[in-house]
């Protein structure tokens, strides 16, 4: 139980991280100031959870683009 929950907590720092990146990305393509900031804690523990679904959304999107 304490790997997945180590797993989870990997895989929010990840998309924690990277989303960020994305999210100023847009702000500068769109000139949007309502642009995603961060998760709420809540979020994070539900991705931390959930982690299997995440990690299998997020290959699924390296394919595409790739």
């Amino acid at each position: 139980m304490i790997y997945y929950l180590l797993i989870g907590l990997g895989f929010t720092f990840m998309v924690e991280t990277t989303s960020r990146r994305y999210a100023e990305e847009l702000r500068n393509i769109k000139g949007d100031e309502d642009v995603f900031e961060s998760f709420t804690m809540v979020e994070r523990l539900l991705l931390i959870l959930m982690w299997p679904i995440g990690v299998v959304m997020f290959i699924t999107t390296l394919i595409k683009k790739g």
